[in-house]
């Protein structure tokens, strides 16, 4: 099977693969598996990275532990890995032109202010950081293409101004952190559709009247007493989640 998916590669995409099994040097101290999938056939080298496949081109690459990125990549995942040694390959990151999703997992805590700022050259569309952190890196906002943005399942208490600024925002998740406020002022995230705020610690929350164009709304589970009367007048909504909360009064939205 494995050499069923390396035949099916063109001459640039082998090369490829043949540098990522010499940089990460692991081929000699464990096994290398394939299998089909509906989406994708994967490569797994040593349970440590795997490569996924399509139509005979490298589409994905899924790290768990790392020494370097190769950069014809347009998916990254990096899993329970150590997040603090992430910026020592951020280098690579300069070279991922078409990289359109990244997703970081684990338990670091921290990540560096500016280790973004090497994907601003990226049309990057979708990330993804579910890792216990306090702060998101204000070098997220250099993402300008950004339209998916889930930082879910993290331990964020305050959300930097940088945040609020994207404009480009479709789909923000904050679900799952220690947020006490959200508040959005007028001209913040302008375009957002849908915002998840679900099992915070929100005891108030203003400014949802400003996301104009927002969609689908989710604040169960938090502290909250009171929802500011003015969301009925946001126009599109079509979901509006708000159930686990002591609310003195039920929100009401215009048909």
């Amino acid at each position: 099977m494995l050499w069923e998916l390396l035949n099916i590669l063109n001459n640039k995409d082998f090369q490829t693969i043949t540098d990522i099994m010499a940089e990460f040097r692991i081929l000699s101290t464990g096994p290398v598996t394939a299998e089909k999938g509906k989406n994708y056939d994967t490569i797994n080298f040593n349970n440590r990275f795997a490569i996924g496949i399509k139509r005979g081109k490298i589409a994905k690459l899924h790290i768990r532990k790392f020494k370097s990125i190769p950069s014809p990549l347009f998916e990254l995942n990096f899993e329970e890995v150590a997040l603090l040694t992430i910026p020592e390959s951020l280098n690579s990151f300069r070279k991922m032109r078409k990289l359109k999703s990244l997703k970081i997992s684990g338990n670091g805590g921290v990540l560096q202010e500016d280790m973004f700022e090497p994907l601003s050259a990226t049309k990057l569309k979708s990330l993804r950081i579910n890792a216990s952190i306090e702060k998101p890196p204000t070098s997220i906002s250099k993402l300008t293409f950004l339209t998916h943005l889930d930082l879910s399942n993290n331990n964020i208490r305050v959300l930097p101004k940088e945040i609020y600024s994207m404009n480009n925002l479709l789909d923000l998740s904050l679900a799952y952190n220690r947020l006490q406020y959200f508040d959005p002022q007028p001209g913040n995230l302008k375009n957002l559709e849908s915002i998840n705020l679900r099992k915070n610690c929100l005891k108030s929350i203003h400014g949802l009247s400003h996301l104009k164009k927002l969609k689908n709304i989710d604040v169960s589970l938090n502290q909250l007493h009171t929802i500011s009367g003015d969301i009925r007048f946001l126009k599109n909504i079509r979901s509006f989640r708000y159930y686990g909360n002591p609310l003195v009064k039920t929100p009401t939205m215009t048909q």
